[in-house]
């Protein structure tokens, strides 16, 4: 921006957002930009503004708009920035209980479609490609860890919009956020996706497929859930499309299939037999891409 004008900045600390309103000389709403969806009308400033602002300054101002929930309303004028009116905040936040998967499965006053399922399942294995090691994604991950908001005021979960349930203060030690400092090790994360991959397209959880001979001495053990996901899916060869049949015995057998792989290496093989087989029934099935979901592929990961 030029340091010639005057332009009007508001930020909203609470949501994060930020308006910005570039005021001609003869007109005071001319040249209206938007980085944010408000349908507030254009903003003024009210009163004769302040003395340029300090960067600490800026900071306080900003920390204690947060507190207050309210709208940070400053003047860009020839240079120089000054505070204006704050005003306060037309919605507030409210908590929101997130509504784990696990307790979705099973759920009969949940309703599933086949393309929520579908939907699903595309979006988690494109978080297993996306986040193979590291901290965003634990090797052992399941239905535990994702989670759902609420559609509006129903009770219904968002199943198209899943998040990652992160435990920061529960992180191995060492471990970097970017995977920096985790050993690659494909397999686990696949194995859990693989049973995710089912648990969703069945609608029930793993554990209510266990049979005695998946156990020992009545209890479940490492391999329990492993040895039930390959006989569901055995029992499943007329009930799921190819595609996803595929994907799911890609997950579960993986190291069988593809022997030791490095990252890179992983990244193209995952896509190919797990990730775009998925996309594939879901485009022919429902007309619904990757590029709909806003997901990206392989865009972003070194192959």
């Amino acid at each position: 921006m030029s340091r010639k004008g005057k332009a009007f900045l508001e930020l909203d600390p609470v949501y994060r957002t930020t308006q910005l309103t570039r005021l001609s000389p003869d007109r005071h709403d001319a040249g209206h930009v938007r980085f944010a969806n408000d349908d507030s009308t254009s903003a003024r400033a009210d009163g004769p503004p302040k003395p340029d602002i300090e960067p600490e300054a800026l900071c306080e101002m900003f920390r204690k708009a947060r507190e207050r929930n309210a709208k940070l309303q400053l003047v860009f004028e020839d240079g120089k920035l000054s505070q204006a009116k704050s005003k306060s905040m037309c919605l507030q936040i409210r908590d929101q209980q997130d509504v784990p998967l696990a307790s979705l499965l099973g759920n009969q006053n949940q309703v599933w479609t086949l393309q929520d399922k579908w939907v699903l399942a595309v979006i988690l294995a494109h978080a297993a490609l996306h986040c193979p090691a590291g901290s965003w994604l634990r090797a052992d991950w399941s239905k535990e860890h994702v989670s759902f908001f609420r559609r509006g005021a129903t009770q219904q979960a968002d199943l198209s919009h899943p998040f990652l349930t992160l435990d920061f203060d529960n992180q191995p030690a060492g471990v970097s956020l970017d995977g920096s400092d985790a050993l690659f090790e494909p397999q686990p994360t696949l194995l859990s996706l693989g049973i995710l991959l089912l648990e969703v397209i069945k609608g029930t959880a793993i554990e209510t497929h266990h049979s005695p001979e998946d156990l020992i001495d009545g209890r479940p053990n490492e391999y329990t859930n492993l040895t039930t996901a390959l006989r569901l899916l055995e029992k499943s060869n007329g009930d799921l499309f190819v595609g996803y049949r595929k994907a799911v015995k890609a997950c579960l057998e993986w190291d069988t299939a593809n022997g030791e792989l490095q990252h890179e290496e992983f990244a193209r093989r995952m896509y190919e037999v797990i990730v775009e087989p998925l996309e594939r029934e879901l485009e022919h099935g429902f007309e619904i891409s990757p590029d709909n979901l806003g997901l990206t592929g392989l865009k972003g990961i070194k192959v």
